[in-house]
């Protein structure tokens, strides 16, 4: 019974981390079209913003309607530098929270797998060492159910080294997609004026 449970839950575990792969994959898939989304409206409102201030702008350049529609334009111009900046970290900083996840994994499932192989190593000594038969198929019952678990630590150790590396990867074009995003909102700020996301003044 108690072998049966065993299978039963190691099957159990093996589907339940291939769903959560999926299901991260899947959000992931998710953040970046709603990122992408609201990124294209903010271009489209930029535009039509442009378009506005040049009609009142060419119509009288010293009229409060240029002056406001000018206005309007820069701040929200700069709202969405100060938005994709904001997005680029948020993805930064969740690459980085993954790698640091999977790194923590890969050395968790090392230590175990060492511990396990410890064990193996004792287990063939007590095998080699059996004073009976029956001794001796009670170390090699333990010995290979040790090994099954010893070999699924190195799957485990494989995984996630495989996911700590993608992320890795991830980090690095992220982390230089966050600078050029910050770099953008800084020079905005020079010619667009400083803007929070919300549309209320940056304090200096």
């Amino acid at each position: 019974m108690k072998k049966e449970y065993d299978s039963k839950k190691k099957e159990y575990d093996g589907s339940k981390e291939v769903f959560d792969k999926e299901n991260e994959a899947k959000e992931k898939r998710t953040k970046a079209k709603e990122a992408e989304d609201a990124a294209k409206k903010w271009a489209d409102d930029t535009a039509g913003n442009k378009s506005d201030r040049d009609t009142k702008c060419g119509a009288d350049a010293d009229s409060q309607a240029c002056k406001d529609a000018d206005e309007k334009w820069k701040k929200e111009a700069q709202q969405k530098l100060v938005y994709e900046e904001e997005v680029a970290k948020a993805a930064r900083d969740e690459a980085k929270a993954a790698f640091d996840k999977y790194s923590g994994e890969v050395t968790s499932y090392k230590e175990k797998k060492d511990k396990a192989d410890g064990e193996l190593a004792d287990l063939e000594d007590m095998k080699k060492n059996a004073k009976s038969n029956d001794e001796w198929s009670k170390y090699d019952k333990q010995y290979k159910a040790k090994k099954a678990e010893s070999d699924e630590y190195k799957k485990n150790i494989e995984d996630a080294e495989y996911y700590k590396t993608q992320y890795e990867l991830d980090n690095e074009r992220l982390e230089k997609e966050f600078t050029d995003k910050e770099s953008a909102r800084k020079t905005g700020e020079d010619s667009n004026g400083k803007w929070n996301l919300d549309g209320t003044k940056k304090e200096d």
